[in-house]
């Protein structure tokens, strides 16, 4: 393998990808495709505990109402040379990430050594599953000072994690709502390829799953609770 290969990109491939338009890296092995998603909010929870549905019927309700985290776009890296196996990889990232920037590389990297088509799927409320104003330093800066003055907040709180910080504080079962909501999703998309219902896989196409940071810990349980046996011969790198 030639070292260094994969630290360097075709001119323009990051900027395309970045803006979300379908990019062909010619000579390079591979291409990208933009597909569109959209999401099934997750039911409440469906454990009997109805006063823990209750108490957070207005934040459900507030955070079903960001169109960004109900319909979005997910890029696929696709080989040139494409494996005879149905399998595809499901690459996941890690906690409050907002570009998919460092995951390219690994994206390549993969694909390319495995011949297999690399999804970079986002969790959600995460990368472009947020609304804009999420990513704008200054309004971020503003949530950051707003929460270093309330008692208990480090001074070192960075606009980069104001956000994310604001939401858990205010309601923390936003953690688990959001997890579950990606799993109902990745549950979803599984579902439409293995049923050849995806214009990029042949039916019967499963996935193996590499994951990172908060994703690893996503795909561990998505592969313990195995909805609807479609991940019973996925392999976790993690």
């Amino acid at each position: 393998m030639e070292k260094g290969k994969f630290l360097q990109w075709p001119k323009g491939l990051l900027n395309t990808i970045r803006n979300g338009f379908r990019a062909d890296g010619e000579g390079t092995g591979f291409r990208i495709e933009e597909y569109g998603f959209e999401s099934v909010v997750a039911e409440a929870a469906a454990d009997g505990n109805n006063e823990l549905i209750l108490h957070d019927e207005d934040m459900l309700a507030h955070d079903a109402g960001i169109a960004e985290n109900r319909r979005f776009t997910y890029p696929v890296f696709i080989p040139d040379k494409r494996g005879a196996d149905r399998k595809a990889i499901l690459l996941l990232h890690g906690l409050n990430e907002r570009n998919w920037d460092k995951y390219l590389h690994w994206a390549e990297y993969l694909t390319l050594n495995t011949g297999k088509p690399v999804i970079l799927f986002p969790i959600a409320f995460h990368m472009n599953r947020g609304p804009s104003a999420w990513l704008n330093p200054r309004s971020m800066q503003r949530v950051a000072e707003t929460r270093r003055r309330k008692s208990g907040n480090p001074g070192s709180l960075t606009f980069a994690n104001a956000v994310l910080s604001e939401r858990l504080t205010e309601k923390p079962l936003r953690f688990y709502h959001s997890g579950r909501q990606t799993i109902d999703d990745i549950s979803a998309l599984a579902r439409h390829i293995g049923n050849g219902e995806h214009p990029l896989f042949p039916s019967g196409t499963t996935l193996d799953l590499f994951a990172y940071s908060i994703g690893s810990f996503l795909a561990e349980i998505l592969l313990m609770a195995n909805p609807g046996n479609l991940f019973s011969s996925s392999k976790l790198f993690i």
